[in-house]
């Protein structure tokens, strides 16, 4: 589940801070569709999996994130 939650959770840190795909999404599907196979049995282990990238991406943006009110303050 770790390996699932790190994959989604790059795609979720890539995509907010905008950088550019070097090579396509292809291996990113390709890599998550065995894990689609892998969890037919639970149809909520997605949702775990996203739950838990999403709160890593907001961890990891929090790193270099300014805090809205130094952020409102800059501006």
């Amino acid at each position: 589940m770790g390996e699932l939650v790190a994959e989604i959770a790059s795609c979720y840190v890539a995509a907010e801070l905008g950088i550019p795909e070097g090579e396509g999404l292809g291996n990113h599907a390709a890599y998550l569709r065995h894990w689609l196979e892998a969890m037919k049995g639970d149809r909520n282990f997605i949702f775990k999996a996203s739950k838990q990238a999403a709160k890593v991406t907001d961890f990891l943006l929090g790193l270099v994130r300014k805090p809205e009110r130094e952020a409102a303050a800059t501006t």
